[in-house]
């Protein structure tokens, strides 16, 4: 594990966070003198809101039992942001975050300082409401690091390479759900990303997010100079994908096909041959034991993706694919218009890949088999006679 927790001061009693702390921090007679002023912003508001809260927050849970999930076997930052967002004090964190961006610029320096205080107390903050607001200024780290960034330069970024179940649950909201890192954040938070990678208990959604960290991050690479200290190591990509759950790795495949699919700027052959082969080479490991059916689909789905050179990227992905073993395996990728274009230009290819996902010894009919086996044919007729292709036939449902 990487990093280890710094120590954190108590806050600031004059700017408010230590309302987060179980225990009441200010008199009644400071209450009174937090009523709101004229012009006051949502932001004040809601600060003052967490005075009149302070005794719902004594009630409420304690760090260790809101930690607990980490013992568990799920996802520990969903857990967590599940608890923050329902919190003042992530309520609060998510306030201020608002604060930032395009409009920051345009507020009067007092408001900016202001929130730049609670910002970094509310980072700092030992209390459970320290604890939610981190989680939700982790989500948001995109937004801090553009106007605020030496917040993200110091306590945060301490916390998110903490060896604790928090640094864990931390650095699970990073990398499964914070939106909008760009080159030079990925870059600043390449230890936590990458620890997060290799520790994600996510799924779905929040597991094509932590792979494709990884898979931008890589890309990020091929524009940097060979002696660049923020390049990865050679290995290092793999060796984090081998570390993390099949599942991260198989979300990996559907990334690169993904945007290989979608990105326009050029042809997806040029694309494949000067960007996403180098890419696949660095990340994906070698060895039988690291190759899961879960993957495959996602792998000739990313071969279909790209385009005029499936020639070569089906030779470079096919080592890779585990035939599939399913009742009713789902062959859709191979009926959009970009894999009939590949069958109708390179069909003996698109032939060599049914087999791969579908040759002897695995079980299953397809309804989007007989769609492309038929394509296959009306380009080259010589194929209906190929063994393979009579074999793939039987495996073929036909409704008429």
């Amino acid at each position: 594990m990487i990093g280890g927790r710094a120590s954190i001061a108590k806050p600031d009693p004059t700017l408010g966070f230590d309302l987060l702390d179980v225990g009441p921090s200010v008199d009644c007679e400071e209450e009174r003198d937090l009523e709101l002023a004229p012009g006051s912003t949502g932001e004040d508001a809601l600060y003052t809101e967490l005075h009149a809260l302070r005794v719902a927050l004594r009630l409420g849970q304690r760090r260790g039992d809101v930690l607990a999930f980490a013992l568990a076997d799920r996802d520990p930052g969903y857990d967590l942001i599940s608890h923050a967002i329902n919190a003042p004090a992530g309520k609060l964190a998510e306030m201020m975050i608002n604060r930032l961006g395009p409009s920051w610029q345009a507020l009067p320096g007092q408001s900016k300082e202001r929130t730049k205080a609670r910002l970094s107390s509310a980072i700092g903050s030992p209390a459970l409401g320290g604890l939610y607001a981190r989680a939700e200024i982790t989500r948001y780290v995109a937004w801090l690091d553009a106007s605020l960034p030496e917040l993200v330069d110091g306590e945060l970024l301490s916390c998110l390479n903490a060896d604790s179940s928090e640094g864990e649950a931390l650095r699970s909201i990073l990398v499964g759900m914070s939106p909008s890192h760009n080159m030079a954040l990925r870059a600043k938070l390449k230890e936590p990303i990458l620890c997060g990678i290799c520790e994600h208990r996510g799924h779905n959604d929040t597991a094509e997010n932590a792979a494709a960290r990884l898979v931008a991050y890589v890309r990020d690479d091929l524009k940097r100079e060979a002696d660049d200290p923020k390049r990865l190591k050679s290995g290092d990509a793999k060796a984090v994908f081998c570390a993390a759950r099949s599942e991260i790795l198989a979300a990996a495949a559907e990334v690169m096909g993904d945007w290989l699919s979608r990105e326009q700027d050029t042809p997806a052959h040029d694309r494949w041959l000067q960007e996403f082969s180098k890419i696949f080479y660095t990340v994906w490991p070698e060895g039988k034991k690291h190759q899961t059916r879960m993957a495959s689909l996602s792998l000739a789905k990313l071969a279909v993706a790209s385009g005029e050179a499936f020639p070569d990227a089906l030779n470079t992905i096919k080592p890779y694919i585990i035939n599939l073993d399913e009742d009713w395996p789902s062959l859709y990728f191979a009926t959009t218009e970009q894999a009939k274009s590949v069958a109708d230009n390179v069909p003996r290819q698109m032939l060599d890949l049914l087999w791969t996902l579908l040759r002897p010894a695995t079980r299953g009919q397809s309804h989007e088999l007989a769609e492309v086996l038929d394509r296959i044919a009306l380009a080259s007729p010589a194929l209906a006679r190929d063994r393979r292709f009579q074999l793939l036939e039987t495996r073929a449902m036909r409704l008429e």
